[in-house]
C-alpha cells in the first residue's frame, strides 16, 4: 500500500479506501463524537469515502460487523448479521 490515494472517474470527491485502511477508517467515523449508529457511522464514512463494494468500496457488511464488535450497544437488532443475533 502506498501513499497515493485512489478515486473513481466519476466521482474525485470519494476516496477509495485500502483494505487494510477500513477498520481505522469505521473507527474513526463511529466514535466521531460518540459511538454513533449505523446510519450515522456510514453518513460520516460517505462524507470522504466511497462505500460500494461494487465499485471497490468500502464494505457495509464490513461497517455492521465492526460496529456489532464494539459492543457499545448502537446498532440495531434488525441491523445485525442473522447468525450474530441468533445465539443468546
Amino acid at each position: 500500500m502506498g501513499d497515493e490515494e485512489i478515486y473513481l472517474k466519476d466521482c474525485p470527491n470519494f476516496r477509495i479506501p485500502y483494505i487494510e485502511q477500513w477498520g481505522e477508517i469505521v473507527v474513526n467515523a463511529h466514535v466521531k463524537t460518540s459511538n454513533l449508529g449505523l446510519k450515522n457511522t456510514l453518513q460520516e464514512i460517505k462524507k470522504g469515502w466511497y462505500v460500494n463494494t461494487r465499485y471497490h468500496g468500502l464494505s457495509k457488511a464490513f461497517v455492521k460487523a465492526c460496529i456489532y464488535a464494539c459492543g457499545c450497544k448502537n446498532i440495531k437488532k434488525e441491523d445485525t448479521f442473522r447468525y450474530a443475533t441468533s445465539y443468546k
